[in-house]
């Protein structure tokens, strides 16, 4: 099997040296040949250091190297799409790190033989090497699968690769395919959606998030580790889209790992889904409609609440506020609809309606909760619900940032 290994750099030449230096260090998988593509540059403020970066590609005197440099800035999503299919038109499959993704020795052998393993396998679409420290310590396997991808040192095939149109129109994608919805939720709450409407508007630039909705939509899954084999050493403010943080700080194998047991099973377990979800970093509202379709079956995973009959709510606002009290939210209710100005669609599988619907829920048994951050503005918000749309007082319940739990308005 023919496997590329693809480097992208822009004007970094520190970081970029700690990924090849550790290339270079890889026994017994050392790259006889790497592709490094280098983004044009975008201002004469990176201009030195951009040239340093095109000066340390030159030298490279230890493996072939085709070198692509870009004639204009393209940004992030553009190189790395471009970059990876030029890669594949001429392999089998692709190894891909950024210049801030520094591999362990055991990278590349872990990401070779999973690329053979799974190589007539269709529904495993990507292959990850890092170990996110949200719930590692909840994953009792070394090597486990799940539909959310991370970026930081991957890989995948040409064939499935083939199935990825970077400008599909995810954003209303997510409106109308309620199982996609679901599935995006499920695997990183409201972040998709935010990436995609930050990609629409230019204020992030990302592949990564259409890439992991492409495999959704596939029913595809990726499999990652659960310690992790590449290290980010990019979270130092110089990164397109990594601010000053220690959170993604986690394990390393930091040995040659000679010997992986890739599981012969492909499938994401309920286990993997409850972590992922009791991580932080997914819904619980997509959890309960899991479980609620009859497509998580691990009760004894589970809330006893849920199982039980539970008291009907919509939820006001689907934001920041939200995520914050989604847990609390989901342990004392059953979430019948979601009421939002801005947003349409669906969140969860669960429909988005606008305040002007509330008609279509005018019985009393449904409590109104209302989670904007801010208390005032959960107060103007009751204010007009009550005086617009006729709704009870009693019916409207307040959870706000300051609230450890939901609270009913007096």
């Amino acid at each position: 099997m023919d496997i590329g290994i693809a480097v992208f750099a822009y004007w970094r030449s520190e970081h970029l040296k700690q990924v090849l230096d550790a290339l270079k260090a890889s026994k017994p998988e050392r790259p006889k040949k790497l592709y490094i593509f280098q983004d044009g540059l975008k201002g004469k403020e990176h201009r030195e250091e951009w040239l340093q970066t095109t000066n340390l590609i030159e030298s490279i005197d230890w493996c072939q190297v085709e070198f692509v440099q870009a004639l204009v800035n393209q940004g992030l999503a553009n190189s790395i799409v471009k970059g990876v299919t030029h890669v594949l038109e001429q392999n089998d499959g692709v190894v891909v790190l950024e210049d801030d993704c520094v591999p362990m020795p055991g990278f590349l052998s872990y990401m070779r033989k999973g690329l053979e393993k799974y190589r007539t396998c269709e529904r495993v679409f990507h292959i990850g090497g890092y170990g996110n420290p949200a719930f590692m310590n909840l994953i009792h396997r070394d090597i486990y699968f799940r539909r959310g991808v991370d970026s930081w040192g991957w890989a995948t095939w040409k064939d499935r690769w083939s199935t990825f149109d970077y400008k599909k129109d995810y954003f209303t994608l997510l409106q109308t395919d309620r199982q996609l919805a679901l599935e995006a939720a499920l695997w990183s709450g409201l972040d998709i959606q935010n990436w995609i409407i930050g990609s629409m508007n230019g204020k992030t630039d990302t592949w990564a998030t259409q890439w992991a909705l492409n495999i959704m939509e596939h029913n595809g899954m990726c499999m990652l580790p659960r310690q992790s084999l590449v290290m980010n050493v990019g979270f130092d403010g110089t990164g397109t889209n990594c601010a000053v943080t220690n959170e993604f700080e986690t394990e390393y194998y930091k040995d040659e790992v000679v010997s992986w047991e890739f599981p012969e099973e492909i499938e994401i377990t309920d286990e993997v889904i409850y972590s992922y979800v009791k991580s932080g970093r997914g819904s619980d509202t997509a959890l309960k409609e899991l479980y609620r379709k009859g497509l998580f079956t691990k009760d004894s995973l589970l809330d006893d609440t849920w199982k039980k009959e539970q008291k009907k709510a919509l939820v006001y606002g689907v934001g920041e506020g939200f995520i914050k009290r989604e847990a609390v939210i989901n342990k004392k209710y059953q979430i019948e609809a979601f009421i939002d100005k801005n947003r349409v669609g669906t969140y969860a599988g669960i429909d988005i309606i606008k305040p002007s619907e509330l008609l279509r829920f005018t019985g009393k048994e449904n409590d109104i909760i209302i989670t904007l951050q801010d208390q005032r503005e959960c107060q103007k918000i009751a204010d007009s619900l009550i005086e617009l749309y006729g709704v009870d007082r009693e019916r409207i319940i307040f959870s706000y940032e300051e609230y450890k739990n939901i609270c009913v308005l007096s």
